[in-house]
């Protein structure tokens, strides 16, 4: 439980950390728009690039470590509160304090899986704005040699980059994955409940 809280809160802060990364460019490029000079301008502009490489590295690497692990967590998790919602079903035709456990489990286990999905999903919004964030600065006013950089260079950064388990599309963090998971979870836990009424009536029937 503690090691998986850890590991929760070091992905929030990773993320956190992409967030922050925007802001850092953002304000590189209100510089660029605020200079004079070409050759002003041309460093400027390779600052950003060599701090947008950095930053994609920063990404890519850190998915990379979180990988397997987040394909894990996606499919324990889900699994786990199909298994939660089940019990809970059965509960509530016996009420009794076990309810609370089960309840705690199920939102628990519900919030990690948003968690991921929310903050994955911050964090390739964060990448992306920096494209936003360029093209929305004054670099139709640079000369022309330089307004061809920065076209390619804010092409270049619309391409979105995701977090995902083990570079799994179905497994990549957004709420689009949430929605399907809980949707998976709601199969899963409707199919627990035909096997056990299926079970329990060829008992009946014996």
């Amino acid at each position: 439980m503690l090691l998986n809280a850890s590991l929760l809160l070091t992905f929030i802060s990773i993320c956190l950390h992409n967030q922050a990364f925007y802001g850092i460019f953002q304000r590189s490029v209100d510089v660029l728009n605020q200079l004079n000079g070409d050759q002003n301008a041309k460093n400027s502009i390779r600052n950003l690039i060599i701090y947008h490489n950095m930053v994609k590295d920063w990404f890519l690497e850190t998915s990379d470590v979180y990988g397997v692990y987040i394909l894990a967590q996606l499919v324990f998790s889900m699994l786990f509160l199909a298994c939660v919602v089940f019990q809970l079903d059965l509960e509530f035709q016996h009420i009794d304090f076990n309810i609370l456990t089960l309840l705690m489990a199920a939102t628990i286990s519900g919030l990690n899986l948003f968690l991921y999905c929310y903050y994955g999903k911050l964090a390739t919004e964060s990448f992306l704005s920096m494209g936003d964030c360029l093209y929305e600065s004054n670099w139709q006013d640079l000369p022309i040699q330089l307004q061809q950089h920065l076209r390619f260079m804010i092409n270049y950064m619309q391409l979105p980059i995701y977090y995902r388990g083990w570079n799994l599309k179905i497994a990549t963090l957004n709420l689009e994955t949430f929605i399907t998971l809980i949707k998976t979870v709601v199969t899963n836990y409707m199919m627990f409940k035909t096997i056990t009424a299926d079970s329990t009536n060829s008992q009946f029937c014996k």
